[in-house]
């Protein structure tokens, strides 16, 4: 799908995709082990979705919210440099990833300063990507493994791997080097494209780097029915001797460990990857994903092992024979690749063409010239003849500074309308409340009017996960909400309308009048499409209150809930 779509040998292929219509894209994509699937299967264990709630047991991080045009900068730079598309990547585009780089440079100097960060998107990381200084990598990894040799370990495939694990090549501290991984990652290039196509927006994630987490001391815990089923060391193509000598200390500490975190967690069944610190003997939540086979099972196999991982008996997996494979996987995923030359990012800056605003604006001030200034050159070489000549340049000077300034304007004009889009107001009512769960990802570049309560009484109850719901079949019931008035330009209303499923059936939007203080406004609201008997019965209230989110909202179980009759709706038509 990804050939047909972006490499232009199969023109015909992809026309023939793009003629299916959205629904029907997606629905051929669910039905197969497509990227598509696996993202929405992974999508109520992204990071941005349980950290808030398991920030206390996690690394420091920061979440950097992007906009769809710089998503789709960052496509184009992929497509143009990696697949051979020609004629999409702009200086637009350039100008959006300067930006971008500039916002993660100041991100990172603002909280990571002295640590440095790792990043990666919500759902997943970016190990596939190129780091700034491939020098720097291979040297310090030549130096970890002499240091290995040195000690007595045999120049093998698993001793290279354990060079590998040691060094720090996703670490970044600065812009640049967040750019040069961002842009190179095939990973984010699959998810990005998801999200403009099917809308589950994603967002930069830059979380502490902490030099004492190793990747040997990195594990995978399996949970089902509240209790851990099965252990395994996340590395599972490397044996470390360390690790077997520390078995029975390490499982202890990591099921303590696991019993704190999991009250928290709010899901009877997931993964959890863990970290042990052994300098300080401390454990450290790395991150959770759904229990199901776009987990990767470590040493276990889903195949053979599902019913064990189910059920029991617990059993904690550590590799102790050599991986059969292991020197072809370290020569093809890291000396090969290393050592061809890789030109940093910003050398492609030079490839990009002309906007679409340059291009039309072009057309458009010609446009304007001729418009305005043919007529007007008419009339004053009809009229100059009766005037002295000194008149005549006075007049010609005029009918110049007249053309150059419509066409000032015009390209004013549109680059205004470029950056800004239509604006509407917005009124929030729950999670996007600020100091809410989801404020930030949503309406971070957005401006906050200010508090406000409606004019009309509308039912306000609280439903399954602690989501709150605004009722819209329910006319003259329920009490005037109060909420937040926010500013959002076209662009935002699209990724709202995208996560509140308005396309899936799962909420409408409708226009309410609300007071902000003595002045009233007209805003945008979203309504759910249908109640069920349960939410009919109320109560109904006046406010979702922060105690309550805090108290009751549950957000792995509500995107849970959420894709799961996404995944079950697009299944069942399909098979209909």
């Amino acid at each position: 799908l990804a050939n047909a779509d972006n490499v232009s040998e199969d023109m015909s292929a992809a026309q023939q995709w793009e003629s299916l219509g959205k629904e029907e894209r997606a629905r051929r994509m669910l039905t197969i082990g497509s990227e598509h699937r696996l993202r929405n299967e992974n999508l109520a264990f992204d990071i941005d979705v349980w950290y808030p709630r398991l920030s206390r047991f996690t690394f420091d991080t920061v979440f950097l919210p992007l906009t769809r045009t710089e998503a789709r900068a960052c496509l184009n730079y992929y497509a143009t440099r990696y697949m051979g598309r020609t004629g999409i990547f702009t200086v637009d585009d350039v100008a959006l990833l300067q930006e971008v780089e500039r916002l993660l440079d100041g991100v990172i100097k603002d909280n990571f300063a002295k640590t440095g960060a790792f990043m990666r998107l919500c759902g997943r990381s970016m190990k596939d990507a190129e780091p700034l200084d491939r020098a720097k990598v291979m040297s310090d990894y030549n130096r970890e493994l002499q240091r290995l040799l040195d000690s007595g370990l045999p120049r093998t495939g698993n001793t290279r791997i354990m060079a590998v694990s040691r060094i720090h090549w996703l670490k970044v501290t600065n812009g640049k080097e967040a750019m040069s991984l961002l842009l190179s990652s095939e990973r984010v290039f699959v998810d990005l494209r998801d999200w403009l196509e099917f809308g589950e927006p994603e967002q930069i994630v830059l979380r502490r780097w902490d030099e004492e987490l190793l990747y040997d001391y990195e594990f995978r815990l399996y949970v089902h029915g509240n209790q851990v089923r099965g252990i395994s060391q996340y590395d599972h193509f490397c044996v470390y001797p360390h690790l077997l000598q520390q078995k029975e200390m390490l499982q202890r500490k990591l099921l303590d460990y696991w019993a704190t975190v999991h009250p928290y967690v709010g899901e009877e069944n997931y993964a959890v990857d863990l970290g042990y610190l052994k300098d300080s003997g401390q454990v450290i939540l790395i991150e959770i994903s759904p229990f199901l086979r776009c987990t990767g099972a470590a040493m276990f196999r889903w195949e053979t092992d599902e019913e064990q991982l189910r059920n029991g008996p617990m059993e904690f997996r550590l590799r102790r024979e050599e991986y059969p494979y292991i020197e072809a996987l370290v020569e093809s995923n890291w000396d090969e690749r290393w050592a061809r030359p890789h030109e940093p990012y910003w050398v492609w800056y030079q490839h990009a063409g002309p906007s679409k605003l340059q291009r039309d604006g072009n057309a458009n001030v010609v446009e304007a010239a001729l418009v305005v200034g043919a007529p007007v050159f008419g009339v004053a070489v009809v009229g100059l003849r009766y005037l002295p000549p000194l008149i005549h340049f006075l007049v010609l000077g005029l009918i110049v500074v007249l053309i150059v300034g419509v066409c000032f304007i015009v390209v004013l004009c549109q680059k205004m309308r470029s950056r800004q889009g239509k604006l509407k107001y917005l009124f929030v009512y729950g999670t996007l409340k600020r100091g809410f769960h989801w404020q930030h990802k949503f309406l971070s570049r957005s401006k906050f009017i200010g508090v406000a309560q409606t004019v009309d009484v509308f039912p306000l109850t609280i439903g399954q996960c602690g989501v709150p719901y605004l009722l819209g079949d329910l006319p003259g019931q329920g009490k005037r909400i109060l909420g937040e008035v926010w500013q959002v330009d076209d662009v935002t209303m699209v990724g709202l309308d995208e996560y509140e499923g308005i396309c899936k059936g799962h909420y409408g939007r409708r226009q309410v009048r609300v007071n902000v203080g003595r002045r009233t406004y007209v805003a945008e609201c979203y309504f759910a499409a249908t109640s069920t008997p349960q939410l009919r019965e109320g109560p109904f209230l006046e406010e979702y209150a922060k105690e309550a989110h805090d108290a009751h909202y549950n957000a792995v179980r509500h995107i849970l809930v959420k894709q799961q009759m996404y995944l079950h709706e697009e299944l069942t038509a399909v098979s209909t």
